[in-house]
């Protein structure tokens, strides 16, 4: 319910009694009221008092009223730039602890390269070192390789007279290999440990050669060899009219008892698989009995 009072003076006192109240102080709660100096007598009804201070102009009503409301503002404006702080202030100390943590992990990571480089370095000097020593050994290996080259040509002509002229190819191919500049050394290298592996490997086996020519009796004839490892050489034509061995001392060709041909026709279905494998009773050459050396 609102009530009306009606002050004495008309609607211009009125207003300098507001202007009154909102000039002055506010008082703190609980504070004791003094009596005022000038104390405004109580007014005598129906007379205006001669206290009533002259009426206050609109203009400075106004310019008071505003002074209040932009203060207010001002407040207001001040709160929502801390509190807009405040979350800069919290964005700026999260980011800083993330970018501590980043930098942690970084000089981490640093102390683990450097460790790395040195290793590195270390390895470099070992690998430096080799480089010179690999220099020399190329310089002795490729004489090396050139003299294992003869040696397997030299061992081709001496062995055994099976697939001669192939294996004669390969071993001067290979001489051929050893020698040429634009190849590394470890390549000729391989070249030359292949052969000598293929070389190794009729050592423990057997294998039979058909349509091999041979000079036998003044004329050339087509056989067919049987090799057993390195040990025998035997030949059996497709007749079966003429069958012998390789006499290693004479290194001729000596033709078998008859009495063997049988076995070497069944050693021969044995070395094309068609038989299979048996112990076969075949001449060998003696081995000569070692000389003791005093």
């Amino acid at each position: 319910m609102l009530l009306r009072c009606r002050l004495p003076g008309g609607r211009r006192a009125a207003q300098a009694w507001l202007a009154a109240i909102l000039l002055l102080p506010c008082v703190p709660p609980g504070a004791a009221l003094g009596a005022a100096p000038d104390a405004v007598p109580d007014a005598v009804p129906g007379a205006v008092p001669d206290a009533v201070p002259d009426a206050v102009p609109d203009s400075t009503l106004e310019r008071a009223v505003q002074k209040r409301l932009e203060s207010d503002r001002l407040d207001r404006a001040s709160e929502k730039r801390i509190e807009e702080l405040s979350e800069e202030t919290l964005a700026l100390l999260t980011e800083y602890r993330e970018l501590r943590g980043l930098l942690a992990t970084a000089l981490e990571r640093n102390e683990q390269l450097e460790k790395e480089i040195a290793a590195q370095h270390r390895r470099m000097g070992v690998l430096q070192a080799d480089a010179s020593k690999i220099e020399t050994i190329q310089q002795r290996f490729s004489p090396l390789l050139r003299e294992m080259a003869e040696t397997l040509r030299e061992f081709v002509l001496l062995d055994l007279p099976f697939q001669h002229e192939q294996r004669l190819e390969k071993a001067e191919a290979l001489l051929e290999t050893v020698e040429r500049g634009d190849l590394e050394l470890p390549e000729r290298f391989r070249s030359v440990m292949d052969a000598y592996r293929v070389e190794a490997l009729h050592n423990k086996t057997i294998a039979a050669y058909p349509d091999t020519k041979l000079e036998l009796q003044g004329r050339r004839v087509s056989v067919e060899l049987l090799r057993v490892g390195r040990l025998m050489l035997y030949y059996r034509s497709p007749d079966g009219s003429l069958v012998g061995y390789w006499d290693r001392e004479s290194r001729r060709w000596r033709p078998l008892p008859e009495a063997q041909w049988p076995t070497l026709k069944r050693a021969l279905r044995v070395a094309r698989r068609e038989a299979a494998p048996e112990l076969l009773p075949l001449p060998v050459p003696a081995v000569p009995r070692a000389t003791a050396h005093r």
